[in-house]
């Protein structure tokens, strides 16, 4: 039989191949080979090949419990999100984990190992609305986030300018509402001339507004 081709890195559901480990000999006298996993909650485990390509095991036993525990909730737009989350700060095979977990984002503790606490403290999430944080280089927890718009998410990004005027702070898109000036012609000033935040904000500016 051909030998299946399993190497770090491989996922399998939940669990990411980390190493072959030497082989477990069942009770029935056959050698089977078995593998180091990490799983997306953290936590490591070692499974047979046989459970893996099957996919009799897909976790360290998390999603056993998370069946049980949120059964009635496993289905809700709220557990995808829980999931997703996990997934972007855990799972190194993520497509999104270099902008998350690469940078150092994680969960807190409480939200990381119980759905139950992430659901009481965030609630519903409101239609057309999504998991965001406050601080974009926070962590995923009870004071740092909010169900928040696509548009309120894109404007909270690790690319957003933050600028302090006159004793105010707000991101520059929002200075540019402020102003009444195109965003690109801030931004072209700021960026690209070097110009100072004084000077962008006033030359050739009418001064008819105010920082309330």
């Amino acid at each position: 039989m051909k030998k299946i081709d399993i190497k770090s890195g491989d996922v399998f559901g939940r669990l990411v191949i980390s190493s072959e480990i030497e082989m477990a000999i069942l009770p029935s006298g056959v050698k089977t080979r078995r593998f180091e996993c990490n799983c997306e909650c953290g936590k490591a485990t070692i499974v047979r090949i046989q459970h893996l390509t099957s996919g009799k095991i897909k976790s360290c036993g998390c999603l056993h419990d998370e069946f049980h525990e949120t059964h009635a909730r496993s289905r809700t737009k709220e557990y995808r999100i829980w999931i997703g989350m996990k997934s972007r700060c855990l799972n190194k095979n993520h497509r999104a984990y270099a902008n998350y977990g690469g940078r150092g984002i994680t969960l807190s503790d409480e939200w990381n190992d119980s759905f139950e606490k992430f659901y009481s403290d965030m609630g519903d999430c409101p239609k057309g609305m999504s998991i965001d944080r406050i601080n974009n280089d926070g962590n995923y927890e009870k004071f740092n986030c909010r169900w928040a718009t696509r548009r309120e998410q894109s404007r909270n990004t690790s690319r957003s300018i933050v600028i302090t005027f006159e004793g105010k702070t707000m991101i520059l898109m929002d200075w540019a509402n402020t102003l009444r000036v195109p965003y690109y012609r801030l931004r072209t000033r700021i960026k690209q001339l070097g110009w100072t935040v004084d000077r962008a904000f006033t030359e050739g500016i009418s001064q008819g507004w105010r920082i309330v």
